[in-house]
């Protein structure tokens, strides 16, 4: 799951998992005015499947990543406080993951 899929750096990322022979799984929001994406969405790769939620509706987020076809190896593009990993760690506690890989995109964007 590359949570972020659709920005600056969680497109090119999804796009080389693909690559790799990986399912790769987007989760967005579905919006056009992410950070980087200059109010364009990016296209998203062929392949990927895209999954729909806004990380900061805490519960649907916490219900996607405990759904049976959600991957359990998670790349984190777009947490950018403590409560959103936390809201990575309460799902964890009910469905493990495998792995978590939280990217700091902090210094990669203007602003």
């Amino acid at each position: 799951l590359v949570i972020g899929g659709t920005g600056l750096m969680g497109a090119p990322t999804a796009a080389r998992l693909l690559e790799a022979g990986r399912r790769v799984v987007i989760m967005s929001r579905g919006k056009t005015q992410g950070q980087g994406t200059n109010g364009r969405r990016p296209t998203t790769p062929a392949g990927a499947e895209m999954l729909l939620c806004d990380r900061d509706d805490e519960d649907a987020f916490v219900a996607a990543l405990c759904s049976p076809d959600c991957p359990r190896v998670i790349v984190d593009f777009t947490a950018m406080k403590p409560s959103q990993v936390q809201s990575v760690r309460r799902a964890h506690e009910k469905l493990p993951l495998a792995h978590y890989i939280f990217v700091s995109t902090n210094m990669a964007y203007p602003g």
